[in-house]
């Protein structure tokens, strides 16, 4: 029934920096709106009883004392409020000519760049990130959404969002994003963990993970060590954090992949490397995610690369891949994964892992297009092993390849219809290198200083 339906979109990581890089290229006007008790608004799914007792100094008297409430509007608690008041706002949205996007369906847009109209809204539960050519168009719209019933503030000139800490500057066509705030905060509750062996760090980590404590925790495994905490205790401290992978640092995603994969038994190599972690991040609360408009031809602007990279088995296992995807040298999307089949050689890890990268880079062309500005001709994709190139291109057929998933194929029918194209680039100058493993300072600073474009 539909008050069983508990499914809420939310916007992606990748879709807030797409916008920011839309932000900047536009050198448009970021707004943001907060709806005020979201859920509330939304009334409950039709044919639904929840019944509530009031609460105290409302019971009633008379022959109303002790009876129940049934509720007619969402509560923030209840399985389908979020679904509600979602359904609500994007049909308020489209009443007002908003269309919504395929390629992320919290993201909606109306008007044309080309006539100067143009407004694209992303929606994060109860907030809403505004990008339009206009200055005061998230205004209009807010009146017209009150006017329908809803109530909202808007923010003309914003700073945070999402629990991010947002740095625009028009005239330079230039976003900086971190979520410094959200550190301090979550670290200071998180005290404890900040120590090792009763001492605090002298000196800050210049990575966010070692090869040694890597090492240390393969290891744990092979000789079958047992937890030194409960897994919920661990996954406490791991979630906290992973907010800040997932959204503005990518050089620490190598690290928080390989500590989720220790939540099943958290052993002490495993917390130790976490602490090393939490270290890393306490020194660099304020680096930045900078996105920014360069003086370049629009073609190259708007041209989307992709960068693709393969640990093969690493500790015996299953391979560790990861991608990032930039549009006009802004990163855009990035992922790293443990791969979800065994490859049984490095082409392979490497193949599977380029299909991976393909699959983003075709995602964020086609939100190119829905927001109204289509990418310039074929997407380059970077990788490192030419095995793999030649696999992908279909200039080469290996025996021991012969079973790779169909699935994994399909990049040679983007290169076929020349959406994409594959090149190769060195490993040590391959921008992804550095979050496939536990690397050294040098390949960590390449990922910090040229796709994140961090200053700090």
């Amino acid at each position: 029934s539909e008050e069983l339906q508990a499914f809420s979109a939310t916007m992606r990581g990748a879709t807030f920096r797409m916008l920011m890089a839309k932000l900047v290229e536009i050198r448009g006007y970021l707004t943001t709106a907060d709806f005020h008790s979201a859920y509330t608004q939304a009334n409950m799914p039709e044919g639904s009883t929840v019944l509530v007792r009031p609460p105290p100094g409302a019971e009633g008297t008379g022959a109303n004392r002790g009876k129940v409430w049934k509720l007619r509007r969402a509560l923030y608690g209840l399985r389908s409020s979020g679904r509600q008041w979602q359904n609500l706002l994007m049909e308020r949205l489209k009443n007002i000519g908003f269309r919504r996007h395929n390629s992320d369906t919290c993201v909606l847009s109306k008007g044309s760049e080309s006539a100067g109209t143009l407004v694209v809204l992303a929606v994060f539960v109860d907030d809403i990130a505004c990008v339009s050519q206009q200055r005061g168009a998230m205004d209009r719209v807010a009146e017209q959404l009150r006017s329908g019933g809803l109530s909202l503030d808007v923010n003309s000139n914003p700073t945070d969002f999402a629990g991010m800490h947002v740095e625009y500057d028009r005239e330079l066509g230039r976003v900086a994003i971190d979520q410094r705030a959200y550190l301090k905060k979550t670290l200071e509750e998180l005290g404890k963990h900040t120590t090792s062996d009763g001492r605090k760090h002298k000196k800050a980590p210049a990575v966010p993970i070692d090869p040694i404590r890597d090492r240390n925790m393969y290891l744990a495994e092979e000789r079958g060590d047992g937890p030194v905490s409960t897994t919920k205790e661990y996954l406490m401290v791991l979630g906290k954090i992973m907010w800040v992978g997932v959204y503005t640092r990518p050089e620490v995603s190598f690290a928080l992949s390989r500590l989720a994969s220790q939540s099943a038994n958290p052993t002490a190599a495993a917390w130790s490397a976490l602490r090393h972690l939490l270290f890393y991040l306490r020194a660099t609360t304020e680096r930045r995610l900078v996105i920014r408009r360069e003086d370049d031809s629009v073609e190259d602007r708007l041209q989307v690369h992709g960068h693709a990279d393969a640990s093969f088995a690493p500790g015996g296992g299953r391979s560790i891949g990861a991608y990032a995807v930039t549009v006009g040298g802004n990163l855009v999307a990035y992922a790293v994964k443990r791969q979800s089949m065994v490859a049984m050689s490095s082409c392979e890890a490497e193949l599977i892992n380029v299909a991976l990268c393909a699959m983003e880079v075709m995602a964020i062309r086609q939100g190119m297009r829905e927001m109204g500005a289509p990418p310039s001709g074929p997407s380059i994709i970077e990788n490192d092993n030419e095995a793999a190139i030649n696999l992908a291109k279909g200039n080469a057929s290996f025996r021991r390849t012969r079973h790779i998933l169909l699935r994994y194929n399909f990049v040679r029918d983007l290169c076929e219809g020349e959406q994409v194209v594959i090149k190769h680039t060195s490993t040590d100058e391959l921008l992804v290198d550095g979050m496939t493993k536990a690397a050294g300072a040098a390949i960590v600073d390449r990922v910090i200083k040229k796709l994140m474009r961090s200053d700090q």
